[in-house]
């Protein structure tokens, strides 16, 4: 059975243009990780697709006021709200999964030294549920240091800043590294979003 994916895109502002844009690995890592995905790119939902992809850029309203940032943030929070009302699976990428953490009532920080590559631990209970890799990629910023209760913190940078986390209740998954940013693809990553971790 064909998955339908739908991809939020980031939005960027040129020149007092908005633009919505895509990263083109992500048709790469979803051909990878499913069978002949049906791939939408939007900001709204045209078909009731199996899995939503908040993916990475933008910055949260925490920490930006600018346009393309007001208007990120309303996509993401109409799609959060869909996804928990229709229980559809819903994977936040970096600023998605922070943006995501956000509205759950957990506070971002300032980071250092999270730009380039780091080590990746599991917390214990769930480690037979995970493949186990040793570094992953990091472009963000700003990171998640105590998560909101309402989530289960899976994954944990050296720092024991949180990079793999679920909801509690709902089908939501946040990654805080670029599982497209690879030039060659993962098995790992491929079985983060494959894996139901909420059984």
């Amino acid at each position: 059975m064909t998955k339908k994916i739908l991809i939020v895109p980031t939005v960027r502002k040129i020149h007092e243009e908005i633009y919505y844009c895509v990263d083109k690995n992500w048709y790469k890592f979803l051909n990878y990780v499913y069978d002949k995905p049906e791939i939408q790119i939007s900001f709204r939902i045209i078909k009731k697709p199996d899995v939503i992809i908040l993916s990475g850029g933008n910055d949260i309203l925490k920490i930006s006021k600018k346009k393309q940032d007001k208007i990120r943030e309303k996509i993401n929070n109409d799609l959060l709200k869909y996804s928990i009302k229709n229980n559809v699976k819903l994977i936040g990428i970096c600023a998605g999964a922070q943006f995501v953490a956000n509205k759950f009532g957990t506070k971002l920080i300032k980071l250092k030294n999270h730009i380039g590559s780091h080590k990746l631990n599991f917390s214990k209970n769930l480690i037979n549920k995970i493949p186990t890799i040793k570094n992953t990629n990091s472009f963000h910023n700003y990171g998640i240091n105590k998560i909101s209760k309402q989530f289960k913190p899976i994954g944990f940078a050296d720092d024991n800043t949180v990079e793999l986390f679920i909801h509690n209740k709902y089908k939501i998954l946040g990654i805080m590294w670029h599982p497209e940013r690879y030039k060659k693809f993962r098995v790992f990553d491929k079985k983060i979003f494959l894996q139901n971790l909420w059984i």
